[in-house]
């Protein structure tokens, strides 16, 4: 996080702007956080995600900055534009502190300007960013409001995307049968707007309550459905890496649940490397934790080393709780 003030207001204006082009990107959808479809300056990459990753990365700091000084400046949608466009790069890296910092100051700025589309919005973020430091009940009721503010509205998108984070919340709170319950709530929302992408999203969500459930076969099957979209190129552009690394984890999950310790090593390293060659720390933890887990049950000798290097990342982040929930295990 930057120590000195940004008050350079066509340098915000252009990092905001670059910001919303650069998620687009990423996220693939080009809509994201402007809903007038306004583009604005090109951005310093070469229109491709990578690039676009990369430029979020360095200019983390910058674009916290810019958060702070729109919200002191009363610019509240300056705030909601950067803050939707980076909250998902947020949460991949793994950063809950400045995460949470910069949702909390998007839910201000939404309640300032009256707008209940953009606070159920933020809404859904803060709940998704409390459950990276364990608040669950608090993440419980900021989903909750998300959904009645969507009901409220009669807006199917809002209410399918609150719905699919409580769904995340009864997920961590490992009441997974409560999970697919709202997961599938979600899904004719998705199928009457959404296209292929949003139901792969609920099948890999889906997929991973079903395996904690210990439905293996079930969970194949949703976890198939989705990996088939997000491996399949989208306009001219590449696989969804991420997603196909998050698939990949949970199909390993699946795979070591049926004693098939061959095929799960291999679909894990092969998360391991999507997580890593995205930088995507947290990730990359998580699948060092199942690694364990899996090479211990297998006899293998060196499994407490994936742990180790688990523990290591963690702290890099700032997730000290993870740290320590994982290092107990060494002890």
């Amino acid at each position: 996080m930057s120590p000195e003030p940004m008050d350079d207001e066509p340098t915000i204006h252009h990092l905001a702007e670059t910001a919303v082009r650069a998620a687009a990107l990423i996220t693939r959808s080009r809509p994201l956080a402007r809903p007038d479809g306004s583009t604005g300056p090109r951005p310093p990459y070469d229109e491709a995600e990578v690039e676009a990753r990369e430029w979020m990365r360095t200019n983390g700091e910058a674009l916290a900055s810019c958060v702070r000084w729109a919200g002191t400046e009363e610019r509240h949608t300056t705030v909601l534009w950067v803050v939707e466009a980076v909250e998902s790069h947020l949460r991949d890296s793994g950063l809950p502190t400045e995460r949470l910092e910069m949702v909390e100051t998007g839910v201000r700025a939404a309640l300032a300007l009256g707008d209940t589309s953009w606070e159920a919005r933020m809404r859904n973020f803060l709940a998704l960013a409390l459950l990276d430091i364990g608040e669950l009940e608090r993440a419980g009721q900021e989903s909750a409001a998300a959904h009645a503010l969507a009901e409220a509205d009669r807006d199917d998108r809002a209410r399918a995307a609150a719905l699919e984070c409580m769904g995340a919340v009864a997920q961590h709170d490992r009441r997974d049968e409560a999970a697919l319950a709202l997961f599938e709530s979600a899904r004719p929302l998705r199928e009457a707007m959404g296209g292929p992408r949003e139901i792969a999203v609920l099948d890999l969500l889906s997929g991973r309550s079903l395996v904690s459930l210990g439905r293996f076969d079930h969970a194949l099957e949703r976890l198939d459905a989705a990996l088939e979209v997000f491996t399949a190129p989208r306009d001219g552009r590449d696989a969804d890496g991420m997603n196909v690394a998050r698939v990949r984890l949970e199909r390993g999950r699946a795979l070591n649940g049926k004693r098939r310790t061959a095929q799960a090593r291999r679909e894990l390293e092969r998360a391991l490397s999507g997580f890593e060659s995205g930088g995507h720390t947290y990730q990359t933890a998580k699948v060092r934790e199942v690694l364990a887990g899996v090479d211990q049950l297998s006899g293998a000798q060196d499994w407490r080393e994936h742990l180790v290097v688990a523990v290591r990342l963690y702290r890099g982040i700032g997730h000290g709780a993870e740290a320590e929930r994982v290092g107990a295990h060494l002890r």
